[in-house]
């Protein structure tokens, strides 16, 4: 039963995601839109309503509608489910699903050169465990094996984000489909993510709670000041005027109240740390 209740799913995943192509196919190929009725299934749309001998409709990707019995419209193509079950698939909300490994530094924090300052010669913020700029759609790739392993456990979607610095950026929202990339991302910009880990950075600030708090606290402090600056002339060009750039602050204010918000804890203890945390980006509730 469960292995019939798996394939359903892995059908249903795989034809969700045949949505309209969103890049130029560099082939013969015509990949239309397709409708689809399974039909005469039992279908559990929640943990109290089941509906038996039920038929499903899905057109250009989209459930259109589920009811018991009915007559297939015209223009779908029929697919009998006697004696299958089709259930709503899960949703992981955290996993770092298709991103690259995170290179963290080697060594104690303590040991060697003392790193004062950025090593990032872009125009980014002054600390590298601030990473606001980040958005995981940004490096993400379809991870066919994991796709699989996640829908075997009766995944259909997951929430991906990169666990990296004290602001992390935001995650995705992807499914786990086996298709392009283009078409798995739902939504691109879906959470925004924190923690008092400084990550990959190799910058010995911050090393402790406190001082991650803090370092959040000065930036966000920037990006209000980031937010609300004038034109100010080029000390290398004083003819020019122009605004300081930094891409940092410029995605850390932008998402605040957009997103909902994200911070990971490795320890019970570290609770009471969120309603410091929360105070600084000015919210009531941490996810």
């Amino acid at each position: 039963m469960i292995r019939r209740i798996l394939e359903v799913l892995t059908l249903i995943l795989t034809l969700t995601v045949q949505a309209q192509e969103t890049r130029t196919p560099n082939s013969v190929q015509d990949e239309r839109e397709n409708a689809y009725a399974f039909t005469h299934a039992t279908l559990i749309q929640a943990h109290d309503i089941r509906l038996d001998d039920a038929t499903l409709l899905i057109r250009d990707g989209i459930i259109v509608s589920a009811i018991s019995g009915g007559k297939v419209p015209g223009g779908y193509h029929e697919i009998d489910m006697q004696g299958r079950s089709i259930y709503p698939g899960l949703i992981d909300m955290h996993t770092n699903y298709g991103l690259p490994e995170i290179k963290k530094p080697s060594g104690s924090a303590y040991a060697g050169k003392e790193v004062m300052f950025s090593t990032n010669e872009s125009a980014y913020n002054a600390n590298e465990a601030i990473r606001s700029h980040y958005n995981a759609a940004s490096e993400l790739k379809v991870d066919d094996k994991t796709a699989e392993e996640l829908r075997k456990l009766g995944f259909s979607t997951v929430l991906t984000f990169k666990a990296d610095g004290v602001a992390r950026g935001t995650s995705s929202l992807v499914t786990l489909g086996n298709d392009l990339i283009n078409d798995a991302v739902l939504t691109e910009r879906a959470a925004t993510h924190y923690s008092f880990n400084k990550g990959s950075s190799k910058q010995l600030y911050p090393v402790s709670r406190m001082g991650a708090v803090a370092l959040l606290r000065q930036t966000y402090l920037d990006a209000d000041w980031y937010g609300s600056q004038q034109p100010v002339l080029s000390v290398t060009c004083p003819s020019r005027a122009g605004l300081i750039h930094n891409n940092y602050l410029r995605y850390l204010k932008p998402a605040t109240g957009r997103h909902p918000y994200s911070l990971t804890l490795w320890a019970m203890n570290l609770v009471c740390n969120t309603s410091s945390m929360a105070q600084v980006m000015s919210i009531n509730e941490l996810n």
